[in-house]
């Protein structure tokens, strides 16, 4: 449909600004109000109409050109609506109706991975690198304390390592996790 490509690109001439605030992960988000009017505007400028529906396991967002009778519909699934309470199921509307008209529209918005603050992520992994050394300690020493060393020496030659400290946590995780299986298996 050549209007709904035309609308578009009046849409992204609007420099929107978005005025919802996700506090938790600290990023900014389009609410209905930081585009519907403008799309409002424009549709009614180019002679298009849209129409939201809401149903029970999907949303459709239609558009409809009124001088052709062209139409294009979007759809998306929606969350369960049966014994939802009001202020759910106008939630569930909310979403439905922002994400239908920004992928009608093609309003973008940066993904939230993208968005999070480097240095959170950056924290985030060294708390995990610190959890996984700590594991590995820990591993380390299960194994030490109860694996046969004779054992536990030829596994290290026949795989290419000479100490415990040279096998990444995530091979001896897997090696402490299997030990612990067969170790269940022999006493059934």
């Amino acid at each position: 449909m050549k209007k709904l490509q035309k609308a578009r690109v009046l849409l992204q001439e609007k420099q929107l600004k978005k005025s919802g605030l996700n506090p938790f992960q600290k990023f900014k988000y389009f609410e209905l109000q930081d585009f519907l009017p403008r799309v409002n505007e424009i549709f009614e400028s180019l002679d298009l109409y849209s129409h939201f529906d809401l149903y029970k396991e999907v949303a459709k967002l239609t558009i409809k050109d009124n001088e052709t009778d062209e139409k294009v519909q979007f759809t998306s699934p929606i969350q369960k609506l049966e014994g939802a309470k009001m202020q759910d199921i106008g939630a569930t509307i909310t979403y439905a109706k922002r994400y239908l008209y920004m992928n009608a529209l093609e309003i973008a918005e940066n993904d939230i991975i993208d968005a999070k603050n480097q240095e959170e992520r950056k924290a985030r992994q060294a708390l995990k690198d610190a959890n996984t050394a700590k594991d590995k300690e820990e591993i380390i020493k299960n194994i030490n304390d109860n694996v046969d060393p004779v054992q536990v020496t030829k596994w290290l030659k026949a795989n290419g390592y000479e100490t415990l400290n040279d096998v990444s946590g995530e091979v001896l995780a897997t090696l402490w996790k299997n030990y612990l299986e067969n170790l269940k298996q022999k006493k059934n």
